[in-house]
């Protein structure tokens, strides 16, 4: 397997690194494992790395090739991986070499191992007591009965933890997205109490492992820069998402939602991404009208027609608007008017010009160049329509009526494009009691254990089998609140789309029933497709 072309082609899948590095070790050829571990270590959030980087080094000075400092070796892995969920290797072989090299170091080294929920707590709990019991009986029970506590604690965590991932399998690819959303409202809560600083790096090592495993999906790198801006570090926010939009160069959604959180940069994104896509769909004014003709534009939508070049050039106008004013805003529009926009553009033109000027007089104008251009689109009518009958404003509205989920994400949605309280109808929409039911209708109510349960659902319906998670309802909200209309933006697990192509047959037919489908994307990550 050509390691070098693959890694040239997907730099920061580390599931390839690690196979490369196994085939390096494997193969003795030490001299460029170690000019990749200089490499890739320091940026490194995959565990199973840094155990072969520690067997690496064990090897060397087991074979006496290089004199090592094992101790700094595991600090250094510790201070990257401590509060990790397959960490307990890495405490367990940190205090079997401290006990032969540094007892000094293993009583604290006991106590940094107790108090992070592991699979092996029990075991190292056992082998604490003896240690103590070893080296003075008196001191043992006091000793003991101090950690008694952050153990039992630890323990719970673990418990609860164990119903969300499985610690037997030590394999950070069976976390799916939808166990990505608990695990986040999990760790939020801060469940094993800590202080800030310490609750701020585990935080930081448990989003950055979850973007190692989910590098190329959207999800991980919005929920780690939603957590950045509720502690007011949006500069460090942004560039989370920006090396989220340079992994992920088709997720439009990673595009808007950075022109929300941030202005730097943001034209010339936006202008990038409006030639990339006004190139890809050209078609004369001919074709155009023909395929209109239907009087509708949900059938037959004319070659062109792309709900993301629209989608695009509606989130610029908003960016805009909200941040350069009307004036600037008309002139971006006028000068986008030669760009194939779509009816849905001009919707959202004549729509502005109401919301933020109370100009009735110019967005009917927007809407009547729109009838011009495209005379049988009946959504262009009956957003005109409902303009023209549209009396007073929503928030005051907003304010008396029942609130409902529907209701949130709509205001959400408005406050995106043309309002300036987004980010607190999210947060009340969060924090309200619509979280403890289902949006779909159902009212009952779920228990923790429920709702932290691990269920094989889809990203799709996960939102329609169980209550959602905080995480997964703040993602979908802020999601779905860059659609316009009847255009949406999509984002799919990749791992789900495979699953939904398997046939489904009998379970004594169904060949693909003993496969395990994340042994098969690792594979197909390997593989140089043809």
């Amino acid at each position: 397997m050509d390691y070098e072309h693959l890694l040239s082609q997907d730099p920061n899948n580390t599931a390839l690194q690690l196979s490369y590095f196994n085939h390096l070790f494997s193969s003795s050829n030490f001299t460029l494992l170690e000019s990749l571990f200089l490499k890739y270590l320091p940026n490194n959030y995959n565990i199973d790395i840094i155990y072969l980087y520690i067997k690496y080094t064990e090897y060397l000075v087991k074979s006496n090739k290089r004199e090592i400092d094992l101790s700094a070796v595991y600090e250094y892995a510790l201070s990257r991986f401590s509060n990790h969920y397959y960490s307990q290797d890495l405490h367990k072989n940190y205090i079997e070499y401290l006990q032969k090299n540094n007892p000094l170091k293993v009583r604290t080294a006991f106590k940094n191992a107790l108090i992070v929920p592991h699979s092996e707590l029990n075991t190292l709990f056992k082998d604490y007591e003896e240690y103590e019991n070893g080296l003075n009986k008196l001191t043992a029970k006091k000793l003991v009965s101090d950690i008694l506590p952050l153990y039992q604690h630890a323990h719970r965590q673990y418990t609860i933890l164990s119903s969300i991932i499985d610690f037997e399998e030590h394999k950070i690819q069976n976390i799916n997205l939808q166990i990505l959303f608990q695990l986040t409202d999990f760790e939020l809560k801060n469940p094993l109490n800590l202080p800030s600083t310490e609750l701020d790096q585990r935080l930081d090592m448990f989003f950055n492992v979850m973007i190692d495993r989910f590098y190329y999906t959207d999800q991980p790198y919005f929920l780690y820069s939603e957590y950045l801006i509720s502690k007011n570090k949006t500069d460090e926010a942004s560039k989370i998402i920006f090396k989220g939009i340079h992994e992920n160069k088709k997720s439009l959604f990673l595009y808007l939602y950075y022109s929300k959180i941030t202005t730097i940069d943001v034209p010339n994104i936006y202008q990038n991404l409006i030639a990339e896509y006004s190139n890809e769909f050209n078609i004369n004014k001919e074709t155009q009208s023909r395929n209109f003709k239907n009087g509708s534009i949900m059938l037959n939508k004319p070659i062109y027609y792309n709900n993301n070049f629209d989608l695009i050039v509606i989130h610029y106008l908003s960016f805009v608007v909200r941040n350069n004013g009307i004036t600037a805003f008309r002139k971006l529009f006028n000068s986008l008017k030669d760009k194939n926009l779509g009816p849905y553009t001009y919707i959202f033109a004549g729509l502005t010009e109401y919301y933020t000027t109370q100009n009735l007089e110019i967005s009917q104008g927007i809407f009547n160049l729109a009838l011009e251009r495209f005379p049988d689109c009946r959504i262009v009518s009956y957003e005109y329509f409902n303009l023209l009958n549209m009396a007073g404003k929503n928030d005051s509205v907003f304010e008396r009526i029942t609130k409902s989920d529907i209701l949130y994400k709509n205001v959400i949605s408005f406050e995106n494009k043309w309002g300036s309280n987004f980010r607190e109808i999210l947060e009340r929409y969060l924090t309200s009691e619509l979280l403890d039911c289902c949006c779909y209708g159902k009212s009952e109510k779920f228990s923790d254990s429920q709702r932290c349960a691990s269920r094989a659902y889809t990203l799709d319906n996960y939102s329609e089998l169980d209550s959602p998670t905080i995480s997964y309802k703040r993602y979908k909200a802020v999601l779905e609140s860059f659609n316009f209309l009847d255009m949406r933006i999509y984002s799919k697990d990749p791992i789900n789309e495979i699953q939904r192509q398997i046939p489904s047959l009998p379970d004594k037919n169904n060949i693909f029933k003993i496969i395990d489908i994340n042994e098969v994307i690792e594979i197909l990550k390997k593989v140089e497709m043809i």
